[in-house]
């Protein structure tokens, strides 16, 4: 999917995830490499969120990345009303959106350190976010 034909699908998006997701595909577009990396994150947590959301549950001021894919799949283990495609591409976004946790944490954790793999992790990212965005968009909730 080009980012035009996601510009075109910005109303399947909350406001706040559509304002991540921007932040993040211009970062990547400009080469900000950190910034990408951090706004990948956000948006992952955001998308995450609405699916928490859109279960019925709340979030927490505070949800950490970590938590909130921890979440998501204690729900969908438990969820008989979410069809078994869904589950299958939100299981998808849970393991893409581990890659990114992790791999944003290797490059804010390692500034100190010459990171050789820098443009590798990012455009592993940028391949995960955009089928992050396909598995959400191919969801209920985004309908």
């Amino acid at each position: 999917m080009t980012i035009e034909q996601i510009v075109k699908k910005r109303d399947c998006f909350k406001e706040i995830t559509w304002r991540h997701l921007s932040n993040c595909l211009k970062s990547f577009e400009d080469r900000e490499y950190l910034s990408a990396a951090i706004w990948s994150a956000v948006f992952v947590e955001s998308v995450l969120k609405d699916y928490l959301r859109d279960f019925g549950e709340k979030s927490k001021d505070r949800d950490e990345l970590d938590s909130l894919i921890k979440r998501v799949a204690n729900h969908l283990r438990n969820a008989s009303h979410i069809s078994d495609a869904d589950k299958d591409m939100i299981n998808d976004i849970l393991r893409r959106a581990e890659e990114i946790r992790s791999k944003r944490n290797r490059l804010v954790h390692d500034t100190g350190v010459e990171n050789r793999g820098l443009e590798t992790d990012v455009s592993d990212m940028y391949n995960n976010v955009m089928q992050i965005i396909n598995n959400y968009l191919d969801t209920q909730i985004s309908r």
